[in-house]
């Protein structure tokens, strides 16, 4: 029975809950990871307990509540130190990344990102490489360097591609166009952004979609008036 909880709280921490958190079904999400983590402190179970922690973080985030986000990511990572699981620190340094971003916290941002950025490399994990780079590309971006940014956006495209993380290319996309925009390059932010529109349709992340449609309105906007 024992392993049994044990792989239900694996299955509703590692599946389940990520599956509802996308679908905005953060209740449903908060029961299964808070049973996941109860089984997981019973056995014992370190890289589970971080795992389950790492996504009641982004869960946490995904419900406005960035303290609890930021306690229950620092939790993980301890939790992943102390068994040196460098695959697991480096998914919680991403989480701690998107965290910093999205309060602006800038500075904190390319340090977590760029943590996790230097374990992938060094475990060829190329499909979660592709994904940090993108988002370095994106802190690099709103920091103003510009040059930069670039060069991480289509090194995170090319690895992408290798990686067959066709996933990943409206989110790159999405972020050239807010470079191309600030640049001023209007017609190829257009371009860029009515791409990521079609991908995030294909996807069927409804948020991104609405986001990417607002860009794609604003720049036509701006087109019109120039």
């Amino acid at each position: 029975m024992k392993g049994n909880e044990r792989r239900v709280a694996w299955i509703l921490a590692e599946c389940l809950a990520w599956v509802h958190i996308r679908q905005d079904r953060y209740e449903v999400a908060k029961i299964e990871l808070e049973e996941a983590c109860s089984v997981f402190q019973q056995e014992a179970d370190l890289f589970g307990l971080s795992r389950a922690m790492d996504h009641s973080g982004v869960l946490a985030q995904a419900q406005g509540n960035t303290e609890q986000s930021k306690f229950f990511l620092e939790n993980a990572l301890a939790l992943a130190v102390q068994i040196n699981h460098e695959m697991e620190i480096a998914n919680v340094r991403n989480a701690l990344g998107n965290l910093a971003f999205a309060t602006q916290n800038y500075e904190d941002a390319w340090h977590q990102f760029e943590k996790a950025r230097e374990i992938r490399e060094r475990q060829r994990d190329l499909p979660h490489l592709a994904s940090t780079l993108c988002r370095l590309g994106d802190v690099t971006r709103v920091m103003g360097h510009y040059t930069k940014a670039r060069q991480l956006y289509t090194k995170s495209r090319d690895i992408a591609k290798d990686a067959h993380r066709t996933d990943l290319e409206p989110g790159i996309g999405q972020g050239l166009a807010l470079l191309e925009e600030e640049l001023g390059n209007l017609d190829t932010a257009l371009l860029l952004a009515e791409e990521a529109n079609r991908g995030f349709q294909r996807l069927g992340i409804e948020a991104k979609v609405e986001e990417t449609r607002a860009m794609v309105e604003r720049l036509e906007g701006k087109l019109s008036v120039d």
